[in-house]
């Protein structure tokens, strides 16, 4: 009897997934460090990462910390952070509206070409390696028509809702659970990547993967144990490994 060898990973992966970068260029009051050094090491790591593996960076909301960021962090970001397909979050929206897109820091970093913003509810894009990857920016789930049933090529999910694993906290107001997305969207999509929490955790139900990877940086001191990660996605095996 032969036993079946298991089935290697690939030596590339199909994309980047990331979410919660928050770059600000004021010092949280947790950290000690020289906060902006830190965030372009994390960018730079991402860059590095993409070069290697040749694919897209999908981020599920956040870039920015405030909608309003200076001249000067748009023009850093636009130099220091790598190409990536991404959503509005509800920080990157001026009062969470997406109506107000056109007044935000994201729109004008999107104006210089660094990343492509699926800004309206269905948005989809195709990436160079065949992804269809559709996008949901914050506050606008109820307003967007799921398709039924996966087609050619996988498809992917971005959406930057307050999304969590187990136990919703007391504090938060309005929220969706892990399982009840699997279970609406698992028929649509084969990758849910999602933004807003900055717990990473990943969850698998009949063969729909949903990913929350959590903040790019540690933030506040109740993330000390954080370990902030992105996470490879393998479109073949439609399976996910953290890179920390």
């Amino acid at each position: 009897m032969r036993l079946k060898r298991k089935k290697s990973r690939p030596i590339t992966a199909d994309a980047i997934l990331v979410a919660d970068l928050h770059l600000t260029e004021s010092t949280p009051v947790s950290r000690i460090d020289d906060y902006i050094e830190a965030q372009f090491s994390k960018l730079s790591f991402l860059e590095e990462l993409r070069q290697q593996h040749s694919c897209s960076i999908l981020c599920a909301g956040d870039i920015f910390d405030y909608w309003k960021s200076s001249p000067w962090l748009c023009l850093w970001i636009s130099r220091k952070m790598p190409q990536m397909i991404t959503i509005p979050g509800n920080h990157d929206l001026p009062m969470h509206s997406l109506s107000l897109y056109n007044k935000s820091a994201l729109a004008l970093v999107e104006e210089m070409g660094k990343v492509w913003v699926l800004k309206n509810p269905g948005n989809t894009i195709k990436t160079t390696n065949g992804l269809n990857v559709t996008g949901i920016p914050f506050g606008q789930i109820n307003d967007f028509e799921f398709p039924i049933g996966k087609r050619n090529g996988k498809k992917i999910l971005l959406l930057h809702e307050l999304v969590w694993e187990k136990q919703v906290p007391s504090w938060a107001s309005a929220s969706l659970s892990a399982g009840h997305l699997l279970d609406q969207f698992g028929d649509s999509f084969d990758l849910i990547l999602t933004g807003d929490n900055h717990q990473t955790f990943v969850v698998e139900k009949d063969g729909c993967v949903l990913v929350n990877p959590g903040s790019m940086m540690r933030i506040t001191a109740d993330q000390e144990n954080h370990k902030p990660c992105c996470y490879l996605y393998y479109a073949e095996s439609n399976e996910v490994h953290p890179v920390f």
